[in-house]
């Protein structure tokens, strides 16, 4: 619903990004742990500041294709 104006898509494409989202959050959690109790210091500040973005940009890069499948027409077009 929060997101609904900017970016309008049909319900099944909500529950299926929903989805998608909970368990790639999830996946981060647990590499966050993982970077964080096995290496050091200095490789997570870069992990949480370089990586985390480039995987969150390449995450909704490949899920452009749902909300171009999925999408509502916008109004005036």
């Amino acid at each position: 619903m929060l997101m609904d104006e900017a970016l309008p898509m049909q319900h099944e494409g909500w529950m299926i990004l929903t989805r998608r989202l909970a368990l790639f959050f999830a996946g981060l959690a647990v590499a966050n742990e993982l970077v964080w109790r096995l290496l050091s210091t200095e490789a997570w500040v870069n992990f949480k500041t370089f990586g985390l973005t480039a995987i969150m940009v390449g995450f909704f890069v490949a899920n452009s294709k749902l909300f171009e499948r999925y999408a509502l027409p916008r109004d005036g077009e």
